[in-house]
């Protein structure tokens, strides 16, 4: 799953470069609080709303273009913000009502994509 995830975390991490690259450092800021703001909400809500059709929601994710798709936009907004990619890959993998440990190791791997992805794509824009 990770793997798959990470797929559409390489150009999502480069359009996410290339944004924060645009963007006035207040606004990709603003940005970055807002989101760690919903992160929040969307798994306390998921610690309430425990039980209800999870296995009806965790079979999404077994949906290969699905997963590329998390991948993609998580990655766009953690390279573009700055913020690392569980803060935003876990509370929606929780969303998906994937188990925690399963969401956090599938998070963990797929940063590893999305800080190399990021990294490179920093380097070359500043020039490194």
């Amino acid at each position: 799953m990770a793997l798959i995830l990470s797929a559409g975390s390489v150009p999502g991490a480069l359009i996410g470069v290339r944004l924060n690259t645009l963007m006035p450092v207040q606004t990709v800021s603003l940005v970055l609080y807002g989101f760690i703001l919903l992160s929040s909400i969307i798994l306390l809500n998921r610690q309430r709303g425990r039980g209800e059709n999870a296995e009806d929601t965790h079979a999404h994710l077994h949906s290969p273009s699905l997963l590329v798709l998390i991948g993609f936009f998580t990655a766009a907004f953690c390279s573009f913000a700055g913020a690392g990619g569980p803060i935003l890959v876990v509370p929606i993998l929780a969303m998906f009502a994937l188990p925690a440990k399963e969401a956090v190791g599938t998070a963990l791997l797929n940063s590893v994509f999305i800080g190399i992805t990021a990294s490179l794509g920093y380097s070359l824009t500043v020039g490194l």
